[in-house]
């Protein structure tokens, strides 16, 4: 009996052996073929979309495509460099700014046209009358108003909004 299970045991690891050197169907044949194509011949997964369909309007989902750079933005990137005096020629040192959006694009300071404002941020200028800030403003939004608290006089300012610009003013 004890033969037996020796025998069984040495048949077992031979045939595990053999196994493991068998010249069955296993995918490293696949990669040597494509191991030993040149760099040429191989397809990639690159997509050019059709310049007629790009330009078509689409009747279903399966007909839409986009272009290659094509990029889904929801929002600019806007950074302000704000810094000034009040009319007394104080510095606007802890003054207040309130940041507005406005869906449309609105080029003088009227009463009318900023009724539908929207707060995007409230802050202070640091201890030396300067302020930096980074704001991502949703892409609906065309025109930033920049209000300072505490000025007589030329305290707002109305600024296009485009996609990544930097802000610089300087308010009297």
């Amino acid at each position: 009996m004890k033969i037996h299970n020796q025998q069984t045991k040495l048949f077992m690891l031979v045939s595990l052996a053999l196994l493991g050197c068998s010249d069955g169907d296993t995918n490293n044949e696949t990669e040597m073929k494509t191991a030993s194509q040149p760099v040429s011949q191989i397809k990639t997964n690159q997509y050019e979309p059709d310049p007629m369909l790009l330009s078509s309007t689409a009747a279903t989902s399966k007909q839409l495509h986009v272009k290659p750079k094509f990029a889904f933005k929801t929002s600019s990137a806007v950074t302000l460099d704000l810094s000034g005096n009040d009319v007394f020629g104080a510095s606007l040192a802890t003054k207040t700014v309130k940041v507005y959006a406005l869906k449309n694009r609105v080029s003088q300071y009227d009463e009318q046209a900023l009724v539908e404002k929207a707060l995007l941020a409230t802050t202070r200028f640091n201890s030396a009358g300067q302020l930096g800030l980074n704001l991502d403003i949703p892409s609906h939004y065309k025109t930033l108003l920049i209000s300072v608290d505490g000025m007589l006089e030329n305290n707002h300012l109305l600024v296009p909004v485009e996609k990544q610009s930097t802000i610089s003013h300087q308010f009297y």
